[in-house]
């Protein structure tokens, strides 16, 4: 089974960035697996994609914005 991402909109974005690290920035998310995609930059500057597992109240505040 592939992964289906599913690029979130401005207020997706908005209330996901209250769960991640500061600095972090939300650009997807699977619905199906409760999967959350983001950018955080590191110390050096860098730029790194990470992504974390979402609980199921997260995963229903977020499908509210679709």
């Amino acid at each position: 089974m592939s992964i289906s991402k599913t690029l979130l909109n401005n207020e997706q974005i908005q209330l996901a960035q209250g769960w991640l690290p500061l600095g972090s920035w939300p650009y997807a998310y699977d619905s199906n697996k409760g999967l959350l995609w983001y950018w955080q930059t590191y110390p050096n500057g860098l730029p790194v994609k990470g992504c974390t597992k979402l609980d199921p109240s997260q995963l229903q505040q977020l499908n509210q914005f679709n």
